[in-house]
């Protein structure tokens, strides 16, 4: 690889003292490598990180101000390079260089060249000499730089040498005396494939087609066989009124007459580019080419793509089948899919999955719904069918079908008996709704009647009547928690459906605390073990009587004793049993 060295400040010293002292040449006598990264500079006067060093350099002046140094290693070390210097036979830097990425990586197996170049601005050349002044370079191939020697011109001719290199003198001369090329004039065979680019051949003796001629213009090219026969041409045209274009042209000669056939494509002045070329007699179905007027003539027996009018039957046979088994169909899509845009299907009666069918369909980003119709009159939208009667009751105009018990076996919206005595009364006006056990008389059955929360005299209550003719007895519940039988209110702070750890109690007031009540707990309760409490409270004052299974009676947590008036002697003692409290 090339490369170009910066001399040093010390470098340059010690060739302006030699040749002030009289003592130049300085000799150039070593190479040191080294794997130092940075950007060099001109006070610099050794390597960064120097590895190896050679004695056995090559060079010369090769212009007035460059010298070309080369250095060969083909020994068996391995080795990365990021740093170049070249130091005098005194030991100075003289030249040095460096870059981040290798400047060369040799193999054990491998072969060095380096080859570098300096450019003395401020240094005579005749200042310098190299240690091995013997400017010799391996030969140069096509893989690797060397030296080279320059062909003759006969060499260059030849064109058989491939160690030497060419001038351009030698090249032009070799071009013009070779056989294989075509040259801009004079009549040539060109055999093989070729591109060309340009103007070929001109005619009518203009050369400038920037401005409209008096005559037509043209730049050609044509085609001929291997008698030099022409028989096609590629013709750019300039034409008296101002168009330009291209013209194909192809040629025949048949039994001694010669026939032609032209394309013309062009632009006029407007930019309106048109076409001309030989067309067919109306009725011929040959592949001549159509002009406009031709394809137009043809076109009006047509429907044409946008608007237009048809008449007559226009049918279409099932060239569009989708598999081996359809009859094929007629369709016609809004998009560029069938699942793109609107359409429409029509089916033969010989149709595998849907024989004499029509089908529409809206679809849009892959997703559809169809609307189908089959001759046996069933109508579908999305798979579902469409009402257009209910049991013989035609839907009117807008679709609605009129409900009676005529019409559908079902329990009415607004009124009416159900069968098996059952009846529901519905008031909307009152918020009412009630389900009776009888026909909806007042007195034949049980009723259940459900007050909205409008209702005007029991909004959100329940009832429950259990009535006959004569009787009607009402569970009532109230949003107040109330709740009553037979207009009694039914307690609702109790335990039931007691268990041996539970109790049941039942409270005279709002709680415990609120007036009498009573406790009874089952005898694995945790607090109260078999325990009946007896209590009586006002709110403020509460007092309590309490039982327990081993015979003990309290109240308020002193005992009752259990005793007899023995002063009077009753006929049967236990009538006279009483309790009371000692003092």
């Amino acid at each position: 690889m090339a490369i170009k060295m910066l001399i040093t400040d010390a470098g340059l010293a010690e060739v302006v003292n030699a040749e002030q002292s009289g003592t130049a040449p300085v000799e150039l006598s070593y190479i040191a490598l080294g794997t130092g990264q940075y950007t060099p500079t001109a006070d610099m006067t050794a390597l960064k990180s120097e590895f190896k060093r050679f004695d056995s350099i090559k060079g010369g002046a090769i212009t007035d101000n460059v010298i070309h140094i080369s250095l060969h290693d083909n020994s068996k070390e391995a080795y990365t390079v990021y740093e170049l210097g070249v130091f005098t036979a005194n030991g100075t830097l003289f030249a040095v260089y460096s870059q981040t990425t290798p400047i060369v990586q040799k193999a054990a197996d491998a072969e060095v060249m380096l080859v570098t170049d300096f450019v003395l601005s401020e240094i005579d050349v005749d200042s310098i000499t190299i240690g091995d002044t013997n400017f010799i370079l391996n030969p140069a191939t096509t893989e690797t730089a060397g030296l080279v020697e320059l062909a003759t011109e006969a060499e260059a001719k030849a064109g058989t040498d491939e160690t030497k290199a060419i001038t351009p003198k030698t090249l032009d001369a070799a071009i013009e005396a070779h056989d294989n090329i075509v040259h801009k004039s004079g009549a040539e065979a060109i055999n093989g494939y070729k591109c060309f680019v340009g103007d070929v051949g001109k005619r009518n003796n203009s050369a400038d087609v920037s401005t409209v001629p008096e005559n037509n213009t043209y730049s050609s090219f044509d085609f001929s066989d291997k008698n030099n026969k022409k028989y096609a041409s590629v013709v750019g045209a300039t034409y008296t009124d101002g168009d330009v274009g291209a013209i194909l042209a192809a040629n025949r000669t048949i039994n001694g007459v010669e026939y032609h056939s032209q394309i013309h494509v062009r632009v006029d002045n407007d930019g309106k580019s048109y076409a001309t070329a030989p067309t067919p007699a109306s009725g011929d179905n040959s592949t001549k080419i159509a002009t406009t007027a031709f394809v137009n003539t043809k076109a009006a027996n047509y429907l044409p793509l946008a608007g237009g009018k048809m008449e007559g039957v226009i049918v279409k046979n099932g060239s569009l089948a989708r598999n081996l088994d359809d009859a094929g169909y007629i369709s016609m899509g809004g998009g560029e899919t069938a699942v793109s845009g609107g359409g429409i299907w029509l089916y033969p009666d010989g149709h595998i999955a849907y024989p004499g069918y029509f089908l529409l369909r809206a679809a849009k980003d892959g997703e559809y719904k169809e609307f189908t119709g089959n001759p046996n009159g069933l109508l579908q939208w999305d798979g579902k069918n469409i009402v257009r009667s209910v049991n013989g009751t035609n839907a009117d105009t807008a679709g609605n079908v009129a409900i009676t018990a005529a019409t559908v076996d079902a329990l009415p919206v607004s009124g009416g008996a159900m069968t098996n005595q059952k009846s529901i009364t519905r008031d909307v006006n009152n918020s009412y709704l009630g389900l009776h056990g009888g026909t909806g008389e007042n007195n034949d059955g049980a009723q259940l009647d459900l007050c909205g929360a409008n209702h005007s005299s029991m909004p959100g209550t329940f009832q429950i009547h259990a009535r006959n003719a004569d009787t009607d007895k009402i569970l009532r519940g109230q949003i107040d928690g109330t709740l009553t039988w037979d207009s009694k209110t039914v307690l609702t702070n109790s335990t039931s459906m007691p268990n041996n750890s539970s109790g049941v109690v039942i409270n005279g007031g709002t709680d415990y605390a609120s007036g009498g009540y009573i406790r009874a707990y089952g005898k694995d309760n945790s607090t109260y073990p078999g325990w009946f409490i007896l209590g009586a409270s006002d709110g403020t004052n509460s007092s309590a009587l309490r039982g327990l299974p081993n015979g003990t009676l309290t109240w308020n947590g002193n005992p009752v004793t259990v005793g007899k008036v023995v002063s009077t002697l009753p006929a049967d003692p236990d009538e006279n049993v009483f309790y009371y409290i000692p003092e």
